[in-house]
């Protein structure tokens, strides 16, 4: 269950699509490699410790993360995120 702050185990292993609330906010811990995030629905704010850039996604939009510092997820809107390591295997949409 997603809560209104929820982080993620590091180092982070390929999540299912997961459902955030309107203002929750997901915590990725950036003591490894980057991730690739996915907004499946509904819109996102993305936030890393030390970049300068703040990127918002909408659905079908993606972004990776360098994978140094602190990444913040925060939901605009009700949302649907997929968070996956960059060097993790892909996995098929049907296993979500």
């Amino acid at each position: 269950m997603i809560t209104p702050e929820t982080t993620l185990p590091g180092p982070c292993q390929v999540s299912p699509v997961q459902f955030l609330a309107q203002g929750d906010l997901l915590r990725i811990p950036g003591d490894g490699g980057g991730f690739h995030i996915e907004c499946r629905g509904g819109k996102v704010w993305i936030t890393q410790e030390g970049d300068p850039r703040d990127l918002v996604l909408e659905r079908g939009e993606a972004a990776e993360t360098e994978g140094h510092g602190l990444v913040l997820v925060e939901s605009l809107s009700a949302a649907l995120v997929r968070v996956t390591p960059l060097d993790a295997s892909p996995t098929p949409d049907f296993l979500d």
